[in-house]
């Protein structure tokens, strides 16, 4: 008989919140950055468009490699095009919300392949840890 490890509290956390939208939305304002990366694959992968775009909207680092994580997760088509008007809403705001940092959202496969494993852990697909010492305020 095998045993199987229980989800994390983080797990649990993500998935409990993405079952109701509203509730991730107005969490956005106060959620630690080192939870973005996790919280935004499982929203990608798990079809929650309006979560991506808000996400993208508040994104507190410079890149988001949207090209990498597609290589990485199965996910909803429609998950490109929320993130595609996520970027175009965020460039054409005059006022930015003050903790996003976004400079680029990068769709292409030219990203090193351990972007997502180093930002939102190995397993990439919204359960692993975060690596807190590689998230660099700029």
């Amino acid at each position: 008989m095998s045993r199987r490890t229980p989800p994390r509290l983080l797990d649990l956390a993500i998935q409990s919140g993405l079952q109701d939208e509203d509730s991730v939305l107005a969490a956005l304002d106060w959620l630690p950055r080192e939870l973005f990366p996790p919280l935004f694959v499982s929203a990608f992968a798990r079809g929650h468009g309006e979560v991506v775009k808000a996400m993208i909207l508040q994104w507190p680092f410079p890149q988001l490699a949207l090209g990498a994580l597609m290589r990485k997760v199965d996910y909803p088509q429609a998950m490109v095009t929320a993130a595609m008007e996520g970027d175009e809403t965020l460039r054409s705001q005059t006022v930015r919300h003050s903790r996003c940092r976004l400079r680029s959202v990068d769709f292409s496969d030219q990203t090193a392949t351990n972007f997502w494993d180093v930002w939102a852990g190995p397993q990439c697909t919204g359960t692993g840890p975060v690596s807190s010492q590689e998230l660099s305020p700029d």
